[in-house]
Order: structure tokens, then C-alpha cells, then sequence
């Protein structure tokens, strides 16, 4: 759900119902790294940050962290669209496989 509403835009429905997740499961570094993508997408950078830093603390193993907390660092400096972007391309990325 999250790479297809992304893709299409559809970042703030995605947030309303990926927000519930940690009710349900505390523990999930994935549905937090999940939420970090649709604040990106929503050009909610300093949100998606301290969200995607959460994901790593709580799973250090979880790769697409790190691959948003990549993508945030790469572009942080006053590039908002590149970095929208880049996690749209991200997002298509995985739809498509």
C-alpha cells in the first residue's frame, strides 16, 4: 500500500491509516519507516527525518531507513523538489517489481 498510494499521490490517506500502526504493533521499525516516506512525500522533511532516525534506533537493520535517511541527507540543503523526487522515484521503484 504504501509504494502504490505514494506513486500516486496519495501520501496524506497513506499517513492516516500508517499512523494507527504503532498502535497496533509499537516494535514496527517498518510502519515508522513507512510514515517517514509519506511525510517526504509530503514535503514533511523534519518529521520523515526524526522518523526515519526512530526506525533505525528501534531495527538498525532496516534497510529502507536508511535508504530514506540517504535520500533526506542528500538533498536536506533548501532542494525540496529534488528530494520529492527522489522518493517518488523510490516509491515507483517498488511498485514495479
Amino acid at each position: 500500500m504504501r509504494f502504490h498510494w505514494g506513486a500516486q499521490g496519495r501520501n496524506e490517506e497513506a499517513l492516516v491509516i500508517f499512523r494507527k500502526g504503532p498502535e497496533l504493533d509499537p516494535l514496527s521499525a517498518i510502519i515508522r519507516t513507512n510514515i517517514g516516506f509519506h511525510q517526504a512525500g509530503l514535503g514533511r522533511f523534519d518529521e520523515a527525518r526524526k522518523t526515519f532516525e526512530r526506525s533505525i534506533e528501534m531495527h538498525p537493520g532496516q534497510k529502507f531507513a536508511y535508504q530514506g535517511m540517504a535520500t533526506f541527507h542528500a538533498g536536506a540543503r533548501g532542494r525540496t523538489t529534488a528530494i520529492k523526487k527522489r522518493f517518488a522515484c523510490i516509491l515507483r521503484s517498488f511498485v514495479t517489481r
